[in-house]
Order: structure tokens, then C-alpha cells, then sequence
């Protein structure tokens, strides 16, 4: 038997509605997934971090977190401009590893999202970069980088690309 004019109608709107949910479920996924050259971390693969020779950048976030996800473009623009120059790491806290990396290395004093720098010598330890607190709109990017580089200890030093400018003497940091 032929459905009632009013039920196809719902019908059709209902499907173009599900259709919608899981079309801005897999935008909302690729959103959250990390940017080029960001190396996905958690309690087992910071051994990358322990094991390298390079200052990393590590962002803590979560998915569950507006902040963090509105968040997430000033990220993708940080990472991008970064990328050739140090090491870029992401914790997700919603993983349980990831949370498990975040309470070792005390993230979460920082709240999130938060961006920390890590050092070839002192992995055990985040030095603060940047935390936002959702309050107005997140700063741009070129300033958030411009904070990273100040947290990278050492007024002599600065960041070129990947040479280190030491007192003077140019020192070529290891490979990605």
C-alpha cells in the first residue's frame, strides 16, 4: 500500500537529515585529525620524543572540548609554519594513553588546549609556550609562534630554520 503523502515527505526529510549528521561527522573528524608533519603521540610512541636529539612542539587537546576545537585552525596554521623547523607532536587526552602521557608530564596544569616545548636534554619536563582559555578569539598564529620561540630557553639563541645560532656559533640540529 501506497504511504500517505506526509509520510514520504518526512520520509525524504529525515534521510536528507542523516545524510547532513554524517556529512559534518566526517568534516568534524578530518578537522580533528593532526596536520602534515604533526606526529600523533601518547604514552608508548613519546619514546620519539625521549629518543630524538630536536626541540619539539606539543600541542594537548581534546576532541571533546570546544575550545580546542575552535582551536584547532590557529593550530594547522602554527604547525604549518613550524613544520621545517622543529619537531611538532599532538596529544589527544581523550585517548587514554594520551591522557596517561598528559598527567605524567603534568599537562594539565596548563589546561588545554595548550602548546608546550619539549627538550632534547629535559623530556620529562614542558616548558609552557601557550594556553588559551576560550576567552575572545584565539590569537594569530605568527603570535603563537612568536611565543613558542620565546619559550625555547636561551636569550642568545634564535631559531633559523634548522640552524641554532648559539652565542655566535651556528649549530645544525639533527634531521626529522
Amino acid at each position: 500500500w501506497p504511504l500517505p503523502w506526509t509520510m514520504t515527505r518526512i520520509g525524504k526529510w529525515l534521510l536528507r537529515g542523516l545524510l547532513f549528521l554524517a556529512t559534518l561527522q566526517h568534516a568534524q573528524a578530518d578537522e580533528s585529525a593532526a596536520p602534515a608533519g604533526v606526529k600523533e603521540l601518547d604514552d608508548d610512541s613519546y619514546r620519539l620524543v625521549e629518543e630524538s636529539h630536536d626541540v619539539w612542539v606539543i600541542q594537548f587537546h581534546s576532541g571533546m572540548c570546544g575550545t580546542c576545537q575552535t582551536f584547532q585552525p590557529t593550530w594547522r596554521a602554527v604547525a604549518e609554519e613550524l613544520r621545517d623547523k622543529l619537531r611538532l607532536g599532538s596529544v589527544n587526552v581523550d585517548l587514554e594513553a594520551g591522557s596517561s602521557l598528559a598527567q605524567r608530564l603534568k599537562a594539565f596544569e596548563n589546561g588545554i588546549p595548550s602548546i608546550a616545548v619539549v627538550l632534547p636534554e629535559r623530556t620529562d619536563m614542558l616548558i609552557k609556550a601557550f594556553a588559551w582559555d576560550g576567552v575572545d578569539q584565539p590569537p594569530p598564529a605568527a603570535d603563537i609562534v612568536t611565543a613558542i620561540e620565546a619559550a625555547i630557553p636561551g636569550s642568545r639563541e634564535q631559531l633559523l630554520g634548522n640552524v641554532w645560532v648559539v652565542s655566535g656559533a651556528a649549530v645544525l640540529r639533527g634531521g626529522r
